[in-house]
């Protein structure tokens, strides 16, 4: 969370604008997807070409059978959304998906 994200305040040191807060998920299921678990096909495409990108999520929170909608943002702008099935705790799926 970025606590002065336009610099409205002026400070001594403007590099400290950032808070770091642990959030314990109880009760409700917590989906992940790490850096790691996203694979793209193709790591240097041209400008312009499709590729496909193989995504892996987990659930490290509570049981959830209910599906999702899954979003896959670039430069915060919605590329795709995908429904995908929710996951048991300790469970990880794979999407594919091709925009």
């Amino acid at each position: 969370m970025t606590a002065d994200p336009d610099n409205n305040y002026i400070e001594c040191n403007e590099i400290n604008n950032e808070l770091i807060v642990a959030v314990n998920v109880t009760d409700k299921p917590d989906y992940r997807v790490l850096s790691q678990y996203i694979a793209p096909s193709k790591l240097n495409p041209e400008l312009g070409e499709a590729i496909g990108i193989d995504i892996t999520y987990e659930n490290i929170g509570i049981t959830n059978t209910d599906s999702l909608n899954f979003k896959i943002r670039v430069d915060n702008t919605d590329l795709y959304t995908i429904r995908v099935p929710g996951l048991m705790n300790g469970i990880f799926n794979t999407v594919h998906v091709v925009p």
